[in-house]
């Protein structure tokens, strides 16, 4: 299972996880955003930090919502 889908699981379903994102952020997203995202495997990154911190609760990283998100890299 997706990230995506345990998304929809969790929230019940495709169509509440796009209004709880779109409540959230302001875009309007809908049922087919969600389709497409659970057919690609991943969240855009520019929403990986809301999933991961208001769908998941910050149990999984920005990262694990959006493989492909640049990461940051310290020389520290």
């Amino acid at each position: 299972m997706n990230i995506v889908e345990q998304a929809i699981k969790k929230e019940h379903g495709q169509v509440k996880l796009a209004e709880k994102l779109a409540r959230i952020t302001g875009h309007p997203y809908k049922q087919p955003h969600i389709a497409n995202w659970k057919r690609v495997g991943y969240f855009p990154a520019d929403i990986a930090g809301v999933v991961a911190g208001h769908i998941f609760n910050n149990e999984i990283s920005a990262y694990e919502a959006c493989p492909t998100i640049k990461r940051a890299v310290s020389n520290a």
